[in-house]
């Protein structure tokens, strides 16, 4: 899943259009209350960043989230 899906993805669970079904209602609600980015974090390591499964592990999960930064951070970049 490319990063504009993944952002895409995020914006529509926050406008309530796409859900995760990872949590209790009440947690999922508080996942979008933290933001784009926390929804996007569950997105990325729940669709395994550039793979097509679960990213499992601290280390992994931690890779993962860098990597999109620094994509995120490139993409930014490249804008101005």
């Amino acid at each position: 899943m490319t990063n504009k899906k993944i952002k895409e993805y995020a914006a529509e669970v926050i406008a309530n259009r796409k859900e995760i079904r990872r949590l209790s209602q009440e947690a999922e609600q508080g996942r979008k209350q933290g933001g784009s980015r926390n929804v996007e974090a569950t997105i990325l390591l729940s669709r395994g960043g550039s793979q097509s499964s679960k990213v499992e592990g601290r280390e992994a999960q931690q890779q993962i989230i860098e990597q999109y930064a620094r994509d995120e951070g490139d993409m930014a970049m490249q804008s101005r």
